[in-house]
């Protein structure tokens, strides 16, 4: 018990330490635009996917056919069901997994509000709302792809609330029984997304900190690591939910840092950038002529 505390504390210390002098002094002469949550949602998320990005989530595809393909899921659960990191470290990541992410990104958010810091309010923001994108685009691919989890320690014995398999090729895609004893929900890894789009979104937003990266990817790998000591996940989970958390966060953050400097004056935002902004924002256009008078909504 006593060295699953110490782990505790160890995460939730590096983790915190993202959001502590995340940000320097505000700028009380150009203060900036207050982003908040839900600017510009579905833009960013859009730009997550455009261009050049769609080869993160491309990629998460591919990589998993590569890994599952050549064995090396498999492998990697032969190596991992003898516990070489030990079972707390797996049990520890687990459960540090489902909050440690969103504290500091509520805290930014609100600690900014509390001292009119506009910056650190858009920090939180940017953070936040790249974990509840990714958090909806994670659970959405569970659902279609529908994969079972490896066995428990390998053993087909082990207690378990749902179904669990020795066939890393067992996806049932568009699966319709979404029971938890079914226990097709596992790709990609939820846990290792949530970790890295924080990450990715908050040292997008401060490029220059980069002790961020620094701090932040080494802990998004101890979590990565984590779930498949713990029986959680496959290896190609963990780095499919790696690839799309962190494009999606990345682009929420460096969009958050455009439109937050583009409000302080700072640099002239390019074209391309100030048609970005609009998604998302819903005008109400009056059009008359001969014939009709119409409303035009755009996003």
């Amino acid at each position: 018990m006593r060295a699953v505390l110490r782990r505790l504390t160890i995460f939730l210390l590096l983790i915190s330490s993202l959001s502590l002098a995340a940000a320097d002094t505000a700028d009380t002469q150009h203060a900036g635009r207050r982003l908040h949550p839900w600017h510009n949602v579905f833009g960013n998320l859009y730009d997550s996917y455009a261009g050049y990005n769609s080869l993160w989530h491309l990629g998460a595809f591919a990589s998993t056919y590569a890994i599952v393909k050549t064995g090396a899921d498999d492998e990697a659960q032969r190596i991992f069901w003898r516990d070489p990191i030990g079972r707390d470290f797996g049990r520890t990541g687990l459960f540090l997994g489902w909050f440690f992410q969103i504290l500091p990104a509520t805290g930014m958010y609100l600690w900014g509000l509390k001292a009119s810091d506009n910056e650190l309010v858009g920090a939180g923001s940017a953070t936040i709302q790249a974990i509840a994108t990714t958090g909806l685009v994670t659970m959405a691919l569970k659902f279609i792809s529908g994969r079972q989890a490896p066995l428990k320690d390998g053993d087909p014995n082990a207690p378990s609330t749902f179904t669990r398999t020795t066939d890393s090729s067992d996806f049932r895609f568009f699966n319709t029984d979404f029971s938890r004893g079914e226990g097709r929900f596992f790709w990609p890894s939820g846990h290792t997304s949530s970790t890295i789009t924080f990450v990715s979104a908050l040292y997008a937003y401060y490029p220059n900190k980069h002790w961020i990266a620094w701090v932040g990817y080494p802990v998004t790998l101890a979590m990565g690591v984590s779930m498949i000591e713990n029986d959680s996940h496959w290896l190609s989970d963990v780095v499919a939910g790696a690839m799309i958390g962190h494009i999606i966060g990345y682009t929420t953050g460096a969009n958050f840092r455009r439109d937050f400097n583009g409000s302080r004056g700072k640099g002239e935002e390019s074209a391309s950038s100030r048609e970005k902004i609009r998604y998302a924002q819903a005008s109400i256009v009056p059009r008359r002529d001969s014939t009709y008078l119409a409303l035009s909504f755009e996003f």
